[in-house]
């Protein structure tokens, strides 16, 4: 449902550790997929990219009056641990320069995008260690 109800957590240090643990409600299927992906690319991708590189236009627009950089792309370690729960949170009332989306996404799309960058992060989690578990076996055949 869209009906509204009130976030539970608040904006507090105490209210955004509580996030950690909130598990996103919805049934991960390819339609919620698809629909998380959509809402990315209009809200998220312009300062996120396309591919959560942050590298989108209003990031690199003004000689990048908004810098996020290679810190912010989804795929650092800090950022590929950031639970779901804490995503909402971010989501909910905002973090540095992003202002908060909870007056542009409802919360169930919300937890859409947060389901399709959590698959974007376990894409690139799988390539990464296929792509070690690779230089392990070359290192190995070296030595």
């Amino acid at each position: 449902t869209t009906s509204y109800k009130p976030y539970h957590h608040e904006f507090s240090p105490e209210g955004e550790k509580a996030s950690d643990a909130d598990l996103n409600p919805l049934e991960k299927t390819e339609i919620n997929l698809t629909e998380g992906k959509r809402l990315y690319e209009i809200y998220c991708s312009p300062c996120h990219g396309k591919e959560g590189n942050a590298d989108g236009t209003v990031t690199i627009a003004n000689n990048h009056a908004f810098p996020m950089g290679a810190p912010f792309s989804y795929f650092t370690d800090a950022n590929l641990a950031i639970t779901e729960g804490h995503m909402f949170y971010i989501t909910q009332y905002g973090r540095n320069s992003m202002g908060s989306y909870a007056s542009q996404l409802n919360p169930n799309e919300r937890w859409k995008v947060i389901m399709y960058v959590k698959q974007m992060q376990a894409d690139y989690a799988s390539k990464n260690s296929a792509a070690k578990k690779e230089e392990t076996k070359d290192d190995k055949k070296k030595a």
